[in-house]
């Protein structure tokens, strides 16, 4: 292997586990801001710093030095917590959520054959610069997301090539990728912040725990996994055919048996006159042999129907177990979609001058990845709707005697063989007046119709293209589009959707989805000749 084919797998294996310390740094810094108790609050920094201190020894490995200069100076801030030299506060936690973006922002720039402008690095290293020493804004509005940087410097030729992906437990890793892994301390020089022998022992990381050794596998292997799969139901479903076909020969040739013992009277019958009549003699000796013959094919059906209903059952057994086991390996908790929120719904409530916290139930459940896949947008516009349109203004909700900090709720849980995921708010709930008066000045529905419309069939119109209840456009809503975007998206993925509302209460939309996509339960009909198959989630 070449030395330019070696980088861009180092590169390649160097994004997965920069995908993994983000999220990890994500995670871990809002909870930062949270109350929490000393002990908790120090083994979290120790996680954040050794999430910081992997991805700087990793990015110098693989030749990436701005990432592990960002990173470096993360570790320095981090370490300074740790000590106690710096307090935690909102201020401080935005600017190293801004540096985490950073990071990803420049991987993502480094796959493209680009880098971070040195300004907007500058800019971050700066803040960071200023947060280790103490001195943080008063106010969080002038730190934002940095935002998407286009190519503009080139670099050479050998990082344009796309990434090869590098599963994770190969041989050809373990010998030449000098990746640190989640247990080991990247090799890096001591700095005043870095503590080699701490980020050399196993700390409590606050993400989602994997366990035990892993391989990293492309979907499109597990799809053909399970199509594979299917072809070896198929066979079974043949081999219970021609089990079915041998039980009708069985049948018939115990008719046959039945028929031979009633006329062995008429046999011996004739036994008694075949001395006188040859060719009767012959005949006879024909049926003697013929009874032998019958008595024999008896025998051996019967025990190669027995050995083939049992290889059957054997081969059903295996199958239901391998099928299970191939749908499981494609199950992911559905805690790797739900990681992605927080941060979300902290980032826009403050930009909105709403206080929001997010509860977080059932993380756990497992999914099959293409229907998780599928549900980060329809989960993503109704968490934005809760929060533009349910969640009001802290100084709103005191008036009406509830708490300033409005609450979202997202639940997922399993129900036989489907999903079912709530997302729960605590605001103003749907104005179903102004739904039907913006339903029909979009011409949706005519007045008439408007005022002999149940509050279900006026939630309805909430999933209809076009309709908002905004009256300006902004970046988070009012043109129209999202709910309906939820609904299509829902039906593509074979589930529903159900709403509940109380007027200053809150609001509750309930999805139901299938467990996975990869097999599906039908009902068998027989029309006109052919069979048919229904999938269940289409029968009431």
């Amino acid at each position: 292997m070449d030395r330019e084919e070696l980088q861009r797998q180092l590169v390649a294996t160097f994004r997965v586990e920069l995908e993994d310390h983000t999220a990890a740094l994500n995670k871990g810094l809002l909870e930062l801001e949270k109350d929490l108790p000393s002990s908790e609050k120090d083994e979290l920094l120790k996680a954040l710093f050794r999430s910081a201190h992997s991805i700087k020894g990793s990015a110098r490995a693989v030749e990436l030095k701005d990432i592990g200069t960002v990173a470096h100076k993360m570790e320095d801030v981090l370490g300074a917590l740790k000590k106690g030299e710096l307090k935690s506060s909102s201020q401080l936690v935005d600017r190293l959520l801004r540096a985490t973006d950073l990071l990803t922002e420049a991987m993502r720039l480094h796959l493209e054959g680009a880098a971070i402008p040195f300004e907007v690095r500058k800019s971050v290293m700066s803040e960071l610069d200023a947060a280790s020493r103490g001195e943080l804004s008063d106010s969080i509005d002038d730190v934002k997301k940095p935002a998407r940087v286009e190519p503009k410097a080139s670099r050479p030729e050998r990082e344009k090539d796309p990434p090869v992906e590098i599963h994770s437990g190969s041989d050809q890793q373990r010998e030449s990728a000098p990746i640190s892994r989640e247990h080991e301390a990247a090799p890096e020089e001591k700095t005043e912040s870095s503590c080699e022998d701490e980020s050399a022992k196993p700390q409590k990381v606050f993400r989602r725990d994997v366990g035990g050794d892993t391989i990293r596998v492309k979907t499109e292997k597990l799809d053909t996994l399970m199509a594979g799969m299917g072809e070896l139901l198929v066979a079974r479903m043949r081999m219970e055919q021609r089990l079915g076909e041998l039980k009708s020969v069985q049948s018939v040739l115990s008719g046959w048996e039945k028929l031979w013992r009633k006329s062995r009277v008429a046999k011996r019958s004739l036994d008694r006159r075949k001395k006188a009549d040859p060719e009767l003699s012959t005949l006879l000796e024909f049926f003697s042999i013929n009874e032998n013959h019958i008595n024999r094919v008896g025998r051996n059906v019967n025990r190669l129907s027995d050995s083939l209903e049992s290889d059957y059952r054997h081969l059903a057994l295996l199958s239901d177990e391998m099928q299970d086991s191939v749908r499981r390996v494609r199950m992911v908790p559905i805690a790797t979609l739900f990681d992605l929120f927080p941060r979300m719904i902290r980032d826009i409530g403050r930009e909105h001058g709403k206080e929001v916290q997010l509860v977080l139930k059932g993380a756990e459940t497992e999914i099959d990845r293409q229907v998780l896949e599928g549900l980060k947008d329809p989960l993503t516009h109704l968490l934005r709707n809760a929060i533009d349109h349910g969640i009001e203004r802290p100084d709103q909700r005191e008036k009406k005697g509830k708490a300033r900090q409005g609450t979202i709720q997202l639940k997922a849980s399993q129900s036989g063989n489907h999903i079912v995921l709530e997302v729960i708010d605590d605001g103003t709930g749907i104005n179903l007046a102004a739904v039907r008066r913006a339903a029909v000045k979009n011409n949706l529905i005519t007045p008439a119709d408007a005022e002999k419309m149940t509050p279900d069939e006026t939630i309805d119109l909430v999933f209809q293209s076009g309709l908002s209840t905004h009256v300006t456009v902004t970046d988070l809503s009012g043109r129209g589009v999202g709910m309906d975007v939820v609904r299509e998206q829902l039906e593509k993925l074979h589930g529903q959707i159900k709403t509940h509302t109380e007027a200053d209460k809150g609001t509750s939309f309930t999805l139901i989805l299938p467990l996975t996509l990869a097999t599906s339960h039908v009902l068998m009909l027989k029309v006109a000749g052919q069979t048919v198959a229904v999938p269940n989630t289409t029968v009431e």
